[in-house]
């Protein structure tokens, strides 16, 4: 989705009118384990910023399970 923002964005939007309660992002492309850090860097780069956007797209900013997620689960990614 990435390469066509056009569709993320209207995937996006879709998402919001459905206002969901749990949502489950699967990121199997990521390789998170190459031998070069600059690539494993830019990898998880893309990866905890996929999980920020969508918390920030299916939750307020003070709601208390997005505070716990953030802090909780991906503070050890980061």
């Amino acid at each position: 989705m990435i390469g066509n923002p056009q569709r993320l964005e209207a995937m996006m939007k879709l998402i919001r009118t459905l206002r969901p309660r749990v949502m489950v992002v699967i990121e199997t492309e990521a390789n998170h384990n190459a031998p070069d850090f600059g690539h494993r860097f830019v990898e998880m780069l893309f990866t905890v910023g996929g999980y920020f956007d969508y918390l920030a797209t299916c939750m307020e900013r003070k709601e208390e399970a997005r505070a716990a997620v953030e802090s909780w689960y991906l503070n050890d990614r980061i």
